[in-house]
Formats: structure tokens, sequence, C-alpha cells
């Protein structure tokens, strides 16, 4: 969109409510295009792939993975968007994570919903429009994170206004075929 603010605008004198969607770690292009900040494949020592969706991921370790998301925010938020949406803010998980390695790690002992917080903290601090964030939908059952995507959501609770968890009714159709 040649001129965002622009566009933005227009939407806003027409009472629409924008919100500007960041996806944060999965990315189809960008650890192709800069693989020093993918998740790399332990043994092809390429750019990790999902399983489930053959997407490549952003190392969410990387501290310059981290600086661009708060630059995207900074920049949606400058743009006049009303609130950020922050989707796939959270570790990959899948079968095929065993094939995962986070360089950016190295010596990191940073537990993964610790090192989101201080994401989302960076982002509420950068920006003063609402924050919501696309979680995994077991999470928002979930009191901890014991499926380690480092969503731990009452701890985010004081950066993020909006929490939408993603729930996939395929995985539940047996228990709504049989009521």
């Amino acid at each position: 969109i040649p001129d965002l603010p622009g566009f933005v605008r227009a939407l806003k004198d027409q009472g629409i409510y924008t919100i500007a969607r960041i996806v944060c770690f999965a990315d189809p292009k960008l650890p192709l295009v800069h693989p020093e900040l993918a998740i790399v494949h332990t043994q092809k020592k390429t750019p990790w792939k999902s399983w489930g969706t053959a997407g490549t991921w952003l190392d969410p370790y990387n501290t310059a993975n981290h600086d661009m998301i708060v630059e995207l925010t900074k920049e949606a938020a400058a743009a006049g968007f009303d609130e950020i949406q922050l989707d796939y803010i959270r570790f990959p998980v899948d079968d095929g994570i065993k094939y995962a390695e986070f360089p950016a790690k190295k010596d990191n002992t940073t537990e993964r919903w610790k090192l989101l917080l201080g994401l989302l903290a960076r982002i509420d601090e950068a920006v003063k429009i609402p924050l919501g964030c696309d979680v995994f939908g077991l999470t928002a059952f979930n009191f901890g994170d014991d499926t380690v995507l480092g969503q731990r959501l009452h701890e985010w609770a004081g950066h993020v206004e909006v929490f939408s968890p993603m729930l996939y009714l395929y995985a539940m159709r047996d228990k709504l075929v049989r009521r």
C-alpha cells in the first residue's frame, strides 16, 4: 500500500475500526532471504520448515527479530491503526520440532514465556494503542505454558488487551458429532 496512513484515514473516515495484523515469527519468506534470522534444520543447516505447514520460522531467541517486530508495531501505530493484533507470537510446535535448532539461543536460559513477555513489554512501551494476540487455543484453557509455545496468558495480561484463542474445530469434530 503506497500510502498506508492515507489508506487508514480513508477507512476511519468510513467509520471502520482498524486493526493491523503483524505476524511475528512464522514467516514463509524472510528466513529464506536472511537465514541468519531463522530457526535452522539441525541436519540440513537450512531454514527449518514446520511439518504441519511447510513454513519457515524466525528464531524467537534472536533479538534482531524482536527489534524488527517492535519497529513494525511502531510503523502500524504511526500509520494510524486503532489496534495491533500480533499473530504467531509463539514458538513453533509440531512433530518436526525435533529437527529445529535455535541459533540465537546459545547459552540463553531464559524461559520461552519470559522471552516473549519481554518482547510484549517492549511493544507495549513503544506504542500507545491496544494490543491483541492470537494465541494457541489450548493456552486459553491451561494455566502456565506446558505446551512450550511461550504463551503464558496470565503473565501477558499486563501488556495485552485482547486475546484471540485460535480454536480448530476439526480437532473437536468427533466430540461435536457425538452430541
